[in-house]
């Protein structure tokens, strides 16, 4: 007789749970299913919903004693394995929970919630093509789960495929609209596809949906910083670390910021904070890997990318930095191996081929590296740097059209890119278009290696427009010889407006430079200058004069010798029994391309059997010159030319001057003497043009051109022809 009221006291117990566990009062339910189990133990309903209300309370381990033990009782039941799956895959037992989740299905075989979990823990066990199938059969039988759509989502991302990924998020939004993780799951994609701002939106929205979701606040950190806005970036990154005061990822991303911020220091601490927190933080460890090799700090840097790597060996960003790293320390083949495994590795990672190009760039295969920024480009079309450096190498090749586009495009990407606009007026004006070049030419004031020549002057710049009669204008020198020389003749011009002219030039040029037409004053650097109204920068004077191809001024000479220089040197030369020709074969060894701009003494020497006397015209010589200068009895005067007036007094003895290109063809083009000029095909110059054999700033100018397959010694064997043609 008391059998019946003890179950009808269960009952109502269990009965009683159940209602305050729908309700959400997890605690008052948990209660009545061990006052439940205390009177009946083998209770599967009090089991598996203590179970669950455990595993809700975060006690994950007595969730799973608990949900064995009622699939143990029950093993029909799917939703007792697939409960217990969740419990065990949320403790990371990620094997464990397949094996209940396929349990489940053997129950139930359309059980979407068991497929759906399936899928989940397969992605975490980076089976992504097998979770990808599960959730398609989970869809196929709930097609309105967005919880399926999401992680859908999710495995079409470990996957690489962006825009489906993108495409089953937006699917799960429109189920479930205030969805904080998928907001900020397709904020990522974004990010990585290069939509930056949309990245940023996605995560506002997560963050709207849940304030408190510090991932949202992390990743925002990311897209502010790849817009640029690093103050922004940094208050986003801190907010994460206000959520989640040990979150390793927002220390990633805010040393990230800090270096980008020009503060490696502070950055290395913030990485060293990560990786303290989480051992095992690959992306940690190469991002501090970043810093250090930033800090020159190279096998270091190394160290941290290996460290990486042995943790996530499918790694393509740590890959390709090292490889970076390999690259600046020399070590060329290794870098390249390195670019090659980031690419087995993730074939969509746009910064391996953009990185990889670079490398081969140097190695002069133009080919090859063209076709690895393109697919650079492919991957991220949002990727300034490939596109500039796409552009590099379409201007390399003399092409000039489809590289401007790329130089546009690198710009519009990134407007402050003071590269790429130099670079691009470097196109323009070797494509002969003066009017837009000019004026892109002026972003050399703010290059890093170029802006040490701006002056930070008091006085207004002349605009070329305002009136100047009767007022002093100041013009100063900025590079190198060769481009004072060149642009010097624009001072006389200045002059004949009216204006006083004051030039100031490099100190070895400013005897020779006084000869200069309507020049007042000639200073050299660091001299003191008198008083004047306006200023400009030599460089800067074709902009200001709205100089075209077609205006350049072109009368030569327009620089003379010193008279006493050119009879001292006459007399030094001795008599003209066969026509002189001068010789420069080399320039300054810092130049940055004076690998393929300069030629050896030897090579040069080849000129010898012609019916000409050799004259050098070097000053400096490099090891092994005099002894091949001496052997060939060619006449070498060294530091005798103790400045530019000596060289142009010994070049007004020359019938003809054959140079590479540097500030000695220059000074012959400036003072009217026949030079013939020996032009590389890589870097050249772009004051040459493209393809031409004349020059409008020297009419007495020939180029010889080196083709892009062809050695110095075959462009030598056609000047040596055209000698014996020049001089029979």
């Amino acid at each position: 007789m008391t059998g019946a009221p003890i179950a009808r006291d269960i009952a109502s117990r269990f009965d009683s749970a159940l209602q305050h566990h729908r309700k959400g009062d997890v605690s008052r339910a948990a209660t009545l299913y061990r006052a439940v189990l205390a009177e009946q133990p083998d209770h599967v309903g009090a089991l598996h919903l203590l179970g669950v209300a455990e595993a809700q309370s975060g006690r994950l381990t007595e969730a799973v004693r608990l949900l064995s033990v009622a699939a143990r009782v029950r093993p029909e039941e799917a939703a007792i394995h697939v409960n217990l799956g969740n419990a065990l895959a949320e403790l990371g037992r990620l094997e464990e929970g397949l094996a209940s989740y396929d349990r489940a299905l053997a129950a139930k075989p359309n059980a979407a919630d068991a497929l759906t979990n399936r899928a989940t823990t397969l992605v975490r066990l980076h089976r992504h093509a097998e979770g990808l199938a599960d959730f398609d059969r989970a869809l196929a039988i709930a097609p309105d789960n967005a919880s399926a759509h999401a992680g859908r989502g999710n495995a079409l991302h470990r996957l690489q495929r962006g825009d489906e990924a993108l495409a089953s998020y937006d699917t799960a939004l429109r189920l479930g609209p205030n969805d904080a993780t998928t907001h900020c799951n397709r904020g990522i994609v974004l990010l990585e596809k290069g939509r930056a701002a949309e990245a940023l939106a996605a995560h506002d929205a997560a963050i709207a949906a849940a304030p408190s979701l510090a991932e949202a606040w992390c990743n925002r950190a990311a897209a502010l910083r790849t817009l640029r806005r690093l103050d922004e970036a940094m208050q986003s990154a801190q907010r994460a670390l206000t959520l989640r005061p040990s979150y390793p990822d927002a220390f990633v991303q805010r040393g990230v910021i800090l270096n980008e911020s020009g503060k490696p220091q502070e950055a290395l601490a913030d990485l060293d904070r990560a990786i303290a927190a989480q051992p095992g933080h690959a992306e940690a460890w190469g991002r501090k890997g970043v810093v250090l090799q930033g800090l020159g700090e190279y096998e270091n840097a190394l160290a941290a990318y290996d460290r990486a790597l042995a943790i996530r060996p499918t790694f393509a960003e740590a890959w390709s930095n090292r490889g970076v790293a390999l690259a600046d320390m020399g070590r060329t083949e290794e870098a390249l191996a390195s670019y090659d495994r980031a690419i087995a590795e993730g074939p969509w990672y746009a910064p391996a081929y953009s990185n990889r190009g670079n490398v081969l760039k140097k190695l002069y295969r133009l080919d090859d590296a063209l076709a690895d920024y393109t697919r650079a480009i492919a991957g991220r079309p949002d990727m300034a740097e490939a596109h500039y450096n796409r552009a590099s190498i379409l201007h390399e090749l003399k092409r000039p059209d489809e590289a401007l586009v790329d130089f546009a495009t690198a710009l519009r990407l990134r407007p402050d890119y003071e590269e790429a606009r130099w670079n691009g007026s470097l196109c323009l004006l070797a494509a002969g278009d003066y009017v837009e070049g000019w004026k892109q030419y002026e972003a050399r004031l703010s290059k890093k290696d170029l802006k040490k020549f701006a002056r930070a002057l008091a006085e207004p710049r002349w605009d070329g427009r305002s009136d100047i009669r009767g007022k002093t204008v100041f013009l100063y020198a900025e590079q190198g010889f060769g481009d004072t020389i060149q642009f010097c003749r624009f001072a006389p011009i200045v002059a004949a407006r009216g204006a006083q002219v004051i030039l100031e030039v490099q100190a070895p040029l400013k005897e020779l430079l006084a000869s200069l037409s309507g020049v007042q004053t000639v200073l050299a650097r660091d001299e003191k200058s008198p008083a004047y109204d306006l200023q400009c920068p030599l460089l800067s004077l074709p902009m200001t004069l709205g100089t075209t191809l077609d205006t350049i001024p072109t009368t030569v000479p327009y620089l003379t010798a010193p008279a006493a220089r050119v009879e001292t040197w006459s007399k030094r030369l001795g008599s003209h029994t066969r026509p002189r020709v001068g010789i420069v074969w080399s320039g300054s060894a810092t130049n940055k391309n004076d690998l393929h701009r300069s030629i050896s003494a030897d090579e040069a020497l080849t000129l010898r059997g012609t019916n000409v006397e050799l004259i050098s015209l070097q000053r400096d010589l490099r090891s092994d010159d005099a002894a091949a200068l001496a052997a060939a009895k060619v006449a070498h005067f060294g530091t005798e030319l103790r400045d530019f007036a000596d060289t142009a007094a010994l070049i007004a003895g020359m019938d003809l001057v054959v140079s590479v290109d540097t500030s000695v063809a220059h000074l012959a083009g400036a003072l009217g003497k026949e030079v013939w000029i020996l032009l590389p095909y890589h870097g050249l110059d772009w004051r040459w043009l493209f393809e031409r054999s004349d020059s409008p700033w020297y009419p007495t100018a020939r180029l010889f051109r080196q083709d892009r397959n062809e050695s110095w010694s075959a462009v030598l064997g056609r000047v040596r022809k055209e000698l014996d043609r020049r001089f029979p």
